[in-house]
Order: structure tokens, then C-alpha cells, then sequence
């Protein structure tokens, strides 16, 4: 989704600089787990059906994607399941496919940037522009609960929380 379009041209430098070429197959809107086998079968008239062919002649390659990164808002509640995601990542071989499951970020009521540097120029308090970290925690919890579990059944998935990237104590 939008979260992971944000993401891909910081981790596709990352990852040039290293010799390593990532593909992005990402829109807003788009949840992972709308590329799970069975939503690929039974559910392919979403807005985000375009992205099927090219994820599926990825997975049709005859060398399989040494790594996987996949990240998302996470915002879609009815797809947010242990079987839905552990059915997306099962696609991928153990032995040859390393997946990283990264948490959301945490979410403001406004753009953090806009909202700062107003503050400044009105001379006005940052504070309107943070929210508590219990809150954000609160608000990520069911999500990272899912995440976790789902890796914890594959030995070649590593869920990350980047809460502390973004939020101090």
C-alpha cells in the first residue's frame, strides 16, 4: 500500500548501493494479503488486481526472490489474519527466501512535517503534533500481535516493530 511506496525508494537505494536490484509491487490501498493464493484465486476484481500479474511472474521465475519485505498501514481489518498472512508468505521457500514482516509506523492526527514547521512559524507549541506513545502502541497492538504470531510459524520470517524510529519513551 501507500506505506510500502513511501518506503521502496529509500530501501531500493539501500539496496542498489549493495548490488541488489528490488522490485516494488506496491499501491495505496493495496494489502499484502490480497497476493495470498486463495484471495489471488477467488478475488481478483480489486483496484489492485493490475498488480497480480507482475507478482505472479515473480513467483514464476525460475531463480525464486532471495528476500521479501513486506510492510503495509496494515488499515484493512478484514484481511488482517494469522491465515491470510501465513498463507502470503508460505508461497515463498524456506531455504531460499528470506521475509521481513515490518510493523506499522504510527500514525498522527497530521502530516508530523507540515504540522511542525507550522508550529514554528505561528510560534506555537510542537506538542499539538505528537500523541502518546501508549496511544500509538494501543492502536498497533492487534496488528503486531498478527504479525508476530504469523512468524512465528516460519523460520525465515523476522517481524520489526519500528515503533522506536519514530516515538521516544
Amino acid at each position: 500500500d501507500s506505506h510500502a511506496v513511501a518506503l521502496y525508494g529509500s530501501f531500493a537505494k539501500h539496496f542498489a548501493a549493495q548490488g541488489v536490484r528490488l522490485i516494488g509491487i506496491a499501491r495505496g490501498g493495496c494489502d499484502p494479503a490480497l497476493f495470498a493464493p486463495t484471495q489471488r484465486r477467488d478475488n481478483r476484481r480489486h483496484g489492485c488486481a493490475n498488480l497480480l500479474g507482475p507478482f505472479e511472474t515473480m513467483m514464476a521465475a525460475p531463480t525464486p526472490p532471495a528476500f521479501v519485505i513486506i510492510t503495509s498501514a496494515w488499515a484493512s481489518r478484514t484481511l488482517l489474519s494469522q491465515a491470510h498472512y501465513a498463507e502470503l508468505i508460505a508461497q515463498f521457500d524456506p531455504r531460499r527466501t528470506r521475509v521481513l514482516l515490518i510493523g506499522p509506523v504510527p500514525m498522527f492526527n497530521a502530516s508530523s512535517l507540515d504540522c511542525v514547521v507550522l508550529s514554528d512559524w505561528h510560534r506555537q507549541s510542537r506538542d499539538r503534533c505528537t500523541s502518546p506513545r501508549a496511544a500509538a502502541e494501543a492502536a498497533r497492538a492487534p496488528i503486531l500481535d498478527v504479525l508476530k504470531a504469523t512468524a512465528a510459524r516460519f523460520a525465515n520470517v523476522r517481524p520489526i516493530d519500528p515503533t522506536d524510529l519514530f516515538c521516544d519513551a
